[in-house]
């Protein structure tokens, strides 16, 4: 095979696994933070531990600008602050045009500045990783599609590839994880300051009360999920590989 087609079937190799991986990341996101059951169980798991979310949430009452606000909040349910929940993880995906929720034809403006401020950044994240993604999905299937189509030049030049950038990926990972190891403060301020400016630390409102107790639990779940997609992958391709050598021994 010529040099250069061995060159590009392994670049397209290397995208086709980032790109997976890409994809990976985003499923392993949207799953647990699209999940009312795991609000419900975090907020409880979090009350467990002395400090109540929704006795948080309900003293927030007093600095609402609006008596329906202030109705609102002084009688959250657990119910109540998970729909919040979801309001936001689809304000976040684009799919709800305002923070502020409307219940029961009312509504409410239960956020501050600051704080739309803040998840207007974090929805901006979002529509970039979406992109991201977009673009990642669309290689991906062009790249499938040509790898199933020259499955002998696969074999002979990419079969090893897939594992090599995860390697890679991973190596690169887990230089960030040993700088956040060495000086967590500094790595959580560079991360905040790179995405959020200086709008992203806040010690009171409804956004910290029913958000921030919740993704120390959120971030392992994502990881679980992105390594298990991760595994079923090399699995895959091991049992890819193996099948196109048996097939091309035996047509040889």
């Amino acid at each position: 095979m010529d040099r250069f087609l061995k060159i590009v079937y392994k670049t397209l190799a290397v995208f086709f696994t980032v790109s997976l991986f890409l994809i990976f990341g985003f499923i392993s996101i949207i799953v647990p933070a699209s999940s009312k059951g795991f609000y419900e169980r975090q907020f409880v798991k979090i009350s467990s531990f002395g400090f109540s979310p929704i006795e948080a949430v309900r003293d927030e009452a007093s600095n609402m600008t609006t008596q329906k606000a202030r109705e609102y909040l002084e009688d959250i349910t657990v119910d109540e602050m998970v729909d919040l929940m979801m309001h936001t993880i689809r304000y976040c995906l684009y799919l709800e045009d305002d923070l502020n929720p409307t219940v029961d034809g009312e509504y409410l403006e239960l956020y501050r500045a600051d704080e739309k401020s803040h998840m207007r950044d974090v929805k901006r994240v979002f529509g970039s990783g979406m992109i991201i993604v977009g673009v990642a999905l669309a290689v991906f299937i062009a790249v499938l599609i040509l790898g199933l189509k020259n499955k002998r030049e696969y074999y002979l030049t990419c079969r090893k590839i897939p594992y090599y950038t995860l390697i890679g990926i991973f190596a690169f990972i887990g230089l960030i994880g040993i700088f956040a190891l060495i000086d967590f403060d500094i790595a959580f301020e560079m991360f905040h300051q790179i995405f959020f400016g200086e709008n992203y630390a806040f010690s009171s409102g409804v956004m910290i009360w029913t958000i921030g107790f919740i993704f120390t639990d959120l971030v392992p779940i994502i990881f679980v999920i992105w390594i298990a997609l991760l595994v079923a992958f090399v699995f895959g391709i091991i049992g890819y590989n193996k099948y196109l050598r048996k097939k091309l021994t035996d047509e040889n």
